[in-house]
């Protein structure tokens, strides 16, 4: 995996411990470009100020004391709920970003492979 990909998934799993982090677009399907940005999708248990949220992401991203990234990034947030019903409808992005994207965390499957019994 990139370095860039595999910073940006840890220090989003640390900061925001979501259950699921989908890459899409360029990066995903190896055709990414040296401006290219970075696509995530992070599926959140529950959000409860979706602004406030991606706000926070994208400060975490580029300030200085978080990950002081120097590429761009584009964030997409779901709920699980949301997520879900979205999957259930033909052509919505989040089939798009499912069916070309490339699921680099999973809280569910790290936990099951930890050895641990997840909350469901």
């Amino acid at each position: 995996m990139n370095k860039h990909i595999e910073v940006l998934k840890k220090g989003i799993i640390e900061k925001f411990n979501p259950n699921k982090i989908i890459l899409f677009g360029s990066y995903a399907n190896g055709t990414a470009a040296e401006k290219s940005d970075i696509d995530i999708c992070v599926i959140f248990k529950t959000i409860y100020d979706r602004r406030s949220l991606k706000r926070k992401i994208n400060k975490y991203i580029y300030d200085k004391n978080g990950l002081d990234f120097d590429k761009p990034v584009d964030v997409l947030i779901y709920t699980t709920q949301e997520w879900e019903k979205c999957l259930l409808e033909k052509g919505t992005f989040a089939t798009h970003i499912l069916n070309t994207g490339v699921i680099i965390y999973d809280r569910r499957r790290n936990i099951l492979n930890n050895g641990a019994n997840p909350i469901i």
